[in-house]
């Protein structure tokens, strides 16, 4: 670019030396020289035109390129930022996973718990209800053994009292066959 000056100032120079020269003396040689000056310094002045213009397309390319990198820099920055949110979203998940699920096991163990007691207490009232018919049983059974056991006798003593008037009807002594066998079956029980 430097030296596209100097030969640009030199060209004008020359110019402005076959200008005076023509001025001073109107001739066809200072005139060829003339022109010939101003298509030199035309030539260089669009040399330097067209290497600004390439000089300004390189500096609008460079800021692009810069601002491109300045982008793709912000995001990857961001997509480095984003991983790490996502990365810290995805462990505190977790911890609150694991805590809920915690809190739930054990609210879950409570609720089992009253469940089970429940359902203990259940059969243990069952049991013992089941106990208490079992003792009434036992003792109904045993009150009625009892009075069996008060009754034959009183039964035998009745039955020994007709059988000393030895005149029983035949119907009285069916009836003696009948008992003899329900005293049996009360002695199986």
């Amino acid at each position: 670019m430097d030296a596209e000056k100097k030969s640009l100032a030199g060209a004008r120079k020359k110019l402005e030396a076959a200008r005076k020269q023509a001025a001073k003396k109107a001739t066809a040689a200072n005139k060829r020289a003339v022109k010939s000056a101003q298509n030199a310094s035309a030539k260089n002045s669009a040399r330097i035109k067209a290497m600004r213009e390439k000089m300004a397309d390189a500096k609008n390319r460079l800021a692009d390129t810069a601002e491109a990198a300045r982008l793709k820099a912000l995001k990857v920055a961001a997509d480095e930022k984003l991983k790490v949110r996502k990365a810290e979203l995805a462990a505190k998940a977790e911890a609150d996973k694991a805590i809920a699920m915690a809190k739930a096991a054990e609210s879950w163990v409570k609720a089992r718990a009253k469940a089970d007691a429940k359902k203990l207490t259940d059969l243990e009232k069952k049991l013992a209800k089941q106990l208490s018919l079992a003792e009434k049983k036992s003792a109904a059974k045993a009150k009625a053994a009892a009075k069996k056991k008060s009754a034959p006798k009183k039964k035998a003593a009745a039955k020994k009292k007709p059988a000393v008037k030895k005149a029983a009807p035949k119907k009285k002594a069916v009836a003696k066959k009948k008992a003899a066998p329900k005293k049996k079956a009360a002695k199986k029980k």
